[in-house]
């Protein structure tokens, strides 16, 4: 006779087979108009969704903008923009600080990680990915500053050091502190001023 059993409320294995995309199948999903431009990235093989940006969001950008234009050149910083880091990897950060106004590119157009002196992600939703798969990802790239400013945490984490994937010091600051990055530390900003 059939029992009435509780549903098991336990999440999907991870050791569950799935598909990993490369970035030449990821482009062409978007070529074919399978997924809308802007709303995803491919991290590890995966594509995963972006979150939605949110006002306070956009209200970031323009303050780093802000910040880094007192002391560095406009062409040197970038908003939103894909970064190839390997055939499957194309993050999104939020905002960089190059190193050259004439950076290398890839085929697609895309920015490499050699040419990157900071990136920084606006973490409000996305805090635990943006300190663990992103933060792997930078580092193994060898992108030598990575900031993740913690909007609801209202504070500044600062990965530096990148070795064999990982970053070898994290600095958390409150926003009250004064905060200056690697390549300009006489340029500093209280983490306040980044904050909506």
């Amino acid at each position: 006779m059939p029992r009435t059993i509780a549903p098991l409320n336990a999440p999907a294995p991870a050791d569950l087979p799935r598909l990993r995309w490369n970035a030449d199948q990821y482009e062409s999903l978007f070529m074919m108009g399978l997924l809308p431009s802007g709303k995803y990235e491919l991290i590890a093989g995966d594509v995963v969704e972006k979150m939605p940006i949110k006002d306070s969001h956009a209200y970031i950008v323009t303050l780093l903008f802000a910040f880094f234009s007192r002391f560095c050149a406009f062409p040197l910083l970038r908003p939103a923009f894909t970064l190839a880091i390997s055939t499957n990897d194309l993050p999104e950060p939020d905002f960089a600080v190059l190193t050259t106004p004439t950076p290398t590119r890839t085929a697609c157009g895309y920015l490499q990680p050699t040419d990157l002196q900071l990136v920084v992600e606006v973490s409000d939703a996305t805090l635990t990915r943006d300190l663990t798969a992103k933060a792997t990802l930078y580092a193994a790239a060898g992108i030598g500053e990575y900031w993740v400013i913690d909007v609801v945490g209202r504070c500044l984490r600062v990965h530096v050091g990148p070795n064999a994937g990982i970053y070898t010091r994290v600095i958390e600051y409150a926003e009250t502190d004064l905060v200056a990055p690697g390549f300009s530390l006489t340029d500093t900003v209280l983490v306040s001023a980044l904050l909506p």
